[in-house]
């Protein structure tokens, strides 16, 4: 199932929507999501008279899980670091962009979905915002740059505890 990133702009503020191609399913984060996502940042990037963007999901309950588990089940000793390169890439484009970038967290955030919330500038979160990075419980560790952001924006103690 892939998750396309759908924009909208109504006068001065762009909307990116992560849009499941199955509605009710959670968005996920794949090889070509992460493509559509980079080439709607570099359209953004060039776009005058924007004064925000904001990211959200389209399906009740979920942000984005993360990975795409079809995605990282082809991710081998050769791919994985691309994989790592091209999620770190896009996501700090998004977080270089100049105008401020607002993520609405509704439901679960979790690894890739989660960075991918830190990459923006703020996070506003509903109250059925849930948190988490469950690698460690993979065997893997985040691989888009959690380990960095996270800390920076909740402190060590609950960076730890998310992790």
């Amino acid at each position: 199932m892939q998750t396309h990133i759908i924009v909208e702009t109504d006068a001065d503020i762009a909307s990116l929507s992560l849009t499941p191609e199955t509605p009710g399913k959670p968005p996920t984060l794949d090889f070509e999501a992460l493509d559509e996502l980079a080439a709607h940042i570099a359209k953004l990037r060039v776009r005058s008279g924007l004064r925000a963007v904001c990211l959200r999901s389209a399906s009740s309950g979920y942000f984005c899980v993360g990975a795409n588990i079809n995605a990282l089940k082809l991710l081998n000793a050769e791919t994985i670091v691309p994989w790592v390169e091209r999620g770190h890439a896009v996501f700090n484009e998004l977080a270089s962009l100049p105008l401020p970038v607002i993520v609405r967290v509704e439901g679960y955030c979790l690894g890739g979905g989660l960075e991918l919330a830190l990459a923006c500038d703020l996070i506003v979160a509903t109250q059925s915002a849930r948190f988490g990075q469950p690698e460690a419980g993979l065997g893997v560790i985040p691989g888009w740059g959690a380990t960095w952001r996270l800390p920076q924006r909740v402190g060590v103690a609950n960076a730890k505890a998310l992790f």
